[in-house]
């Protein structure tokens, strides 16, 4: 059975045979969060506090009873041997590698086995042992400068926007851009824009082109009230990339109401207010 510690928290309790870590150094602990459970599996969130910067980054987890299938988003899944569902590991994408020492790396799984195996794992990070935190790691002061935070698709997006202003403050950049590449994220269906601007700005530093986005700069950058009115811009650009409805037999015609923009009495409230109803009418 699985072990619980504060706050529901699954405590690994297994270290394999003839399999030996290190203690933590730089990252110092993780978090399980249990999410639905069912007779014959279960999601669980990894939640890793990162305190110290890397270039790439895998999870070995290794579990006491056999897996039948282990899923996960963020990172490619791999089982290692002996190849009897005890040992898997998880991998970056080629897109999510850099962690940087203010942030947690989030990681939710899907673990399938045999209906009541119920296994307990031991988990490395950079095949660094972790011993489970003593409480759930307090990650909300991460994204309090991010933007996105009330993105549907924050946590992606705030690892984003977190790797970009890094990698600008470094200033490091090549001078070449002979490579092309395409955005992973143009099929998203809530922050498709959002996504592939930020993931495009970041390969422009690694001399790499996005293909089949156009990289845009908001027009009101320099603008009073340019806060606003380039998130307004922003969302409104956004819904180019959404998939669209196909549920609906035949636009719906809808009245905006000017007067119900809350932008009036700001500087630029005219523009703001245009890019407001605009907005509504995509929401219709």
């Amino acid at each position: 059975m699985w072990g619980r510690g504060p706050g529901g928290f699954l405590l690994p309790s297994l270290l394999l045979a003839g399999l030996f870590f290190t203690e933590a150094a730089g990252q110092e602990c993780v978090w399980l969060r249990t999410g639905n459970e069912w007779h014959s599996g279960r999601k669980v969130y990894i939640i890793i506090p990162i305190k110290t910067s890397v270039a790439s980054w895998n999870l070995q987890l290794n579990f006491s009873s056999p897996l039948t299938q282990l899923e996960a988003w963020k990172g490619d899944v791999n089982e290692l041997s002996p190849l009897d569902g005890t040992t898997w590991e998880i991998v970056n994408k080629c897109y999510n590698g850099k962690l940087y020492g203010c942030q947690c790396l989030e990681v939710g799984v899907v673990m399938r086995y045999l209906r009541y195996a119920d296994p307990t794992l031991d988990l490395a990070f950079n095949s660094v042992y972790l011993p489970p935190c003593s409480a759930e790691p307090d990650c909300s002061s991460i994204s309090d400068d991010c933007p996105y935070a009330n993105d549907p698709e924050s946590q992606i997006l705030c690892d984003l926007y977190m790797q970009l202003q890094q990698i600008a403050a470094d200033n490091t950049s090549t001078t070449s851009q002979s490579q092309s590449s395409q955005c992973p994220y143009l099929d998203n269906p809530t922050s498709a824009f959002f996504l592939c601007n930020l993931w495009c700005q970041i390969q422009l530093y690694s001399g790499s082109v996005c293909q089949n986005f156009n990289l845009l700069t908001c027009p009101y950058e320099n603008d009073a009230n340019s806060q606003v009115l380039c998130s307004l811009w922003e969302e409104l650009e956004n819904t180019k990339y959404q998939t669209p409805d196909t549920n609906t037999n035949s636009p719906v015609i809808s009245t905006i109401s000017f007067s119900a923009c809350p932008y009036h009495g700001m500087e630029n409230n005219e523009e703001a207010c245009n890019l407001w109803c605009e907005l509504q009418k995509t929401k219709k």
